[in-house]
């Protein structure tokens, strides 16, 4: 009997443990802001500063990539100039 008991107290002690790092765990929260590595003369760092405050509770952001749309529309032209002549 006299085993018995400190085993208990330790599974007991290692479960109640693990439900407070599982809990920790949970309400982790990870928060990076890139503007904390720029040096605060940088234009970058002036960018995002006037960009958060501007802009920073508006919309969603989104970013239009238009680089294989302007060599279509180059060859349409460039088509178009070749038949016309």
């Amino acid at each position: 009997m006299k085993s018995l008991s400190p085993m208990i107290i330790v599974v007991i002690i290692t479960v109640v443990l693990f439900g407070v790092n599982i809990w920790g765990l949970v309400s982790l929260k990870q928060e990076v802001d890139f503007a904390w590595f720029l040096p605060t003369d940088s234009y970058a760092y002036k960018y995002i500063q006037i960009d958060n405050q501007y802009f920073s509770s508006s919309g969603v952001r989104a970013s239009v990539y238009c680089g294989v749309a302007r060599k279509c529309l180059e060859k349409l032209i460039v088509k178009k100039h070749t038949t016309e002549n």
